[in-house]
């Protein structure tokens, strides 16, 4: 007895085919590996609100992200090594790029140990590595500070004229914060579907270390 309800052209595809050619052909492709597999796929129709489909909405986000760029490895070690921190969390990651065992990420990871660093509770046991988007360094800065006593590496492009330059060195103010700073060069690695042109493998600006012990 019907429900009334429409069938989800997903389940209509595999259930009577479709009139589309290309549709049609990935649709017969899935049955000749059923066949060739001694699989049966049953496709089961879910609300969009459901855990399993929002957790996979939320992975697809990785393929698209735009805004994934990373510092080469070696030179970051070498600058871990010369201001005496190696981070233990990386606060701005996935498991396929996080420089530490520890990280959080932007979206639903398997091996996370949070998703949105800005939703985490730093404690004082850490070494916090940030190498955030341009646009998330003035929030990152300040929740780093917020917290006493914790360890951090920040990571940032060393523009004078940008909206964040003064809010990390405020002019006249007669403080830093009580931290430190290392100027470095380092070529970058950028996702496939990063859009910016900025971080080329061979910039032509510093990064700065920003770091407190």
């Amino acid at each position: 007895m019907s429900s009334g309800r429409p069938i989800p052209k997903t389940v209509g595809f595999l259930l009577r085919g479709s009139r589309q050619p290309h549709i049609q052909a990935v649709v017969r492709e899935i049955k000749v590996l059923e066949k060739r597999l001694n699989i049966i796929l049953v496709p089961v129709w879910t609300l969009r609100s459901h855990e399993r489909i929002v957790i996979a909405d939320i992975g697809s986000k990785f393929s698209v992200d735009t805004d994934e760029w990373l510092v080469a490895r070696p030179p970051l070690q070498l600058v871990f090594a010369q201001i005496g921190l190696f981070p233990t969390v990386d606060c701005f990651a996935t498991q396929h790029n996080t420089l530490c065992r520890k990280f959080f990420s932007k979206f639903f990871d398997s091996k996370s140990a949070g998703i949105n660093f800005f939703v985490q509770q730093l404690v004082p046991g850490e070494c916090y590595f940030c190498c955030p988007p341009v646009a998330l360094i003035i929030p990152c800065f300040k929740k780093l500070l917020s917290v006493q006593s914790i360890r951090f590496v920040l990571i940032v492009p060393a523009w004078h004229s940008a909206g964040y330059w003064p809010v990390l060195f405020p002019q006249d103010s007669g403080s830093n914060f009580g931290l430190c700073c290392l100027s470095f060069r380092a070529p970058f690695f950028l996702a496939i579907n990063a859009t910016s042109n900025v971080f080329t493998h061979r910039p032509n600006f510093d990064l700065l270390a920003l770091y407190r012990i």
